[in-house]
């Protein structure tokens, strides 16, 4: 119910207006017909009545042109919204599949270090990789808006020197 006195804000000033005159009428004695038809009279009195249609149009675009931008924001607001939850879906995929794939490479470093196969400084360099690609892509699942950045070769992909700094 809401959603639609929002939707329909003039409507509902219009008809609260009109309910308005109408019960003014009844309990006062009050009619707005007549007060109107002696402005319209008076307006070739006045001469403006030259200025009144053409201030009318005026009004009527300006009401469109609100109108029409306040529904073009509220459809990229939308689609930036239904953007930002497709890629926190695809992040939060992409997440554990390489969440798998570490907890594998990790079993792989505990056999290596037992096995002393791989140097000291493998080893370490192993675990910032898990490390940093953990802490990246948690970065990005939580991500709440959404800037892009050329990778090369025409593809874009999430700016994360600006992830990083906030």
């Amino acid at each position: 119910m809401k959603t639609l006195f929002k939707l329909n804000l003039a409507t509902c000033i219009a008809f609260a207006g009109g309910v308005a005159l109408f019960l003014s009428s009844i309990f006062f004695q009050f009619n707005i017909f007549e007060v109107v038809i002696h402005v319209i009279k008076n307006i070739k009195y006045l001469e403006i009545d030259g200025i009144i249609i053409p201030l009318l149009f005026v009004i009527m675009g300006i009401i469109i042109d609100f109108r029409r931008a306040s529904v073009r924001k509220q459809k990229l607001f939308l689609i930036k919204n239904i953007r930002l939850e497709t890629l926190k879906a695809t992040m939060r995929t992409v997440q554990s599949v390489i969440g798998h794939s570490m907890n594998t490479l990790i079993l792989y470093k505990m056999e290596s270090e037992e096995s002393e196969a791989l140097s000291e400084e493998s080893l370490q360099d192993i675990e910032t990789l898990i490390y940093k690609t953990t802490e990246e892509l948690t970065a990005l699942a939580n991500v709440e808006d959404v800037s892009e950045k050329e990778m090369g070769h025409g593809l874009y992909g999430v700016d994360m020197a600006l992830k990083e700094s906030q």
